[in-house]
Formats: structure tokens, C-alpha cells, sequence
């Protein structure tokens, strides 16, 4: 008895991925003017925004001419002190420089 062969079966199609892209906040100015307003309203310079935020003082100044936009992770973090401060101003006031 002769032995029959498999039939053919088409290749595997593997879907393409789209390029990753940084994970950044959406690019407007609305964080530069968020970010200033804070920044009055807790008597910080760009100094003492760098050591609250923990990053370099150049990227506050970037951040705050809008040459840069900032992480996700640092717009969330902004909105959680703000919470902190609204819920607990001396926990708050203990993370200012």
C-alpha cells in the first residue's frame, strides 16, 4: 500500500506590531500650567520643584517651558500629592523641601 502524503498547509502569518512609542502625557500646555500653579501655591522655585519631584532641575525647566512633556507616571504623581495635600496637608507639608 502506497503512503499518502500530508496535505500542504499554508505558513503561519504572524500579525505585526505596531512600533512602541514612550508612554507620555498628551503634548499640550496644560501640564506646564498645572505644574506653575502648584508650584505657586507651594512657594517652590525650580529647585525645590526638582527635590519634590524627585528629577533633575533642568527637566522642571523643560517641563515648565513646555520643551518637554512629562512621563505618565510623573502626571499621575502630581495628582497624587495633590490628593496628599487636599487629605493630609502635615503629610503633605513633611515631603516639601
Amino acid at each position: 500500500m502506497p503512503k499518502q502524503s500530508k496535505p500542504a498547509t499554508a505558513p503561519a502569518i504572524k500579525p505585526q506590531r505596531a512600533p512602541r512609542t514612550p508612554r507620555t502625557a498628551p503634548p499640550s500646555d496644560s501640564f506646564a500650567a498645572h505644574l506653575g500653579d502648584t508650584l505657586n501655591r507651594l512657594h517652590l522655585d525650580e529647585v525645590g520643584a526638582a527635590h519634590y519631584l524627585g528629577v533633575p532641575v533642568h527637566t522642571v525647566r523643560k517641563w515648565l517651558t513646555g520643551e518637554r512633556q512629562p512621563s505618565s507616571s510623573v502626571v499621575r504623581l502630581l495628582e497624587v500629592l495633590g490628593v496628599l495635600e487636599a487629605l493630609a496637608p502635615e503629610l503633605h507639608a513633611s515631603l516639601l523641601p
